[in-house]
């Protein structure tokens, strides 16, 4: 498995149409979970240059939704409006890539508690039927 070793990488990887390995969160199914891969990576890519105390979990947390919230507004009817539990799932993954080891510590820290079975190849190219 070939991860992503920073955010960087990864956005790199994902614009290019490449497959992005990282962690599935949803278990609803490949619409609910690609909403969630999408929503995390548009978070990490408005969030990643941000400046934030990470010792000032509060202050951290509340600049790093606002920044997914921003993200959210631009694209959550594309993304077939998240839920809750969706955008939460986004933001951890995004606040994870961005601010706790990147994509490759995600993925390895699955593996360690023995969720490798876990780790989903993404990609921004999402199948569908033409119209008929």
């Amino acid at each position: 498995m070939d991860f992503a070793d920073s955010v960087q990488e990864q956005l790199s990887r994902w614009d290019a149409g490449g497959i992005v390995w990282s962690v599935e969160l949803g278990g609803l199914g490949p619409a609910y979970e690609q909403a969630i891969q999408v929503a995390a990576i548009e978070f990490s890519r408005e969030a990643k240059d941000l400046k934030l105390n990470l010792k000032d979990k509060n202050d951290s947390t509340k600049k790093f939704t606002a920044a997914c919230e921003a993200v959210l507004a631009k694209h959550n009817e594309a993304l077939g409006g998240l839920s809750g539990a969706q955008f939460g799932a986004a933001r951890w993954l995004a606040y994870q890539w961005c601010f706790n080891g990147g994509p490759r510590a995600v993925a390895e820290r699955a593996e360690k508690r023995g969720e490798g079975d876990r780790l989903i190849q993404i990609t921004k190219f999402f199948p569908r039927a033409a119209t008929p």
